[in-house]
């Protein structure tokens, strides 16, 4: 998400109204989570990043609209520096599922 202005920053180009994200490399951008995904065939990934460590959440999905057809099938937390995603500390964050439900809301992602 944030490729696109960091790159466009580097190069002085004006940035467009239509493009999300931010220019990492400028001084006044700050985030306090940053939001990865994934789309596999049938399944999404989406990832809140932030200082302490990762929250990951696993929808299905229909291939055809790219939109998210359920609740989450899988849900987990994981501390900074962790080695293996194979068993979560916890199955429930409030804050972090709260970030994820606006995400998905906004960008039009539920079915």
């Amino acid at each position: 998400l944030d490729l696109l202005p960091t790159l466009s920053g580097l190069m002085g180009w004006a940035r467009s109204d239509d493009v999300d994200g931010v220019d990492l490399l400028d001084p006044s951008a700050n985030r306090e989570h940053c939001i990865t995904e994934c789309l596999y065939t049938t399944e999404y990934e989406i990832a809140v990043n932030d200082g302490q460590g990762q929250w990951i959440e696993k929808y299905p999905m229909d291939e055809e609209t790219n939109r998210v057809t359920g609740p989450a099938t899988w849900k987990g937390w994981f501390p900074l520096g962790s080695m293996s995603f194979g068993e979560p500390l916890r199955d429930h964050d409030p804050y972090r599922e709260a970030i994820v439900q606006q995400h998905l809301s906004s960008r039009g992602i539920l079915a």
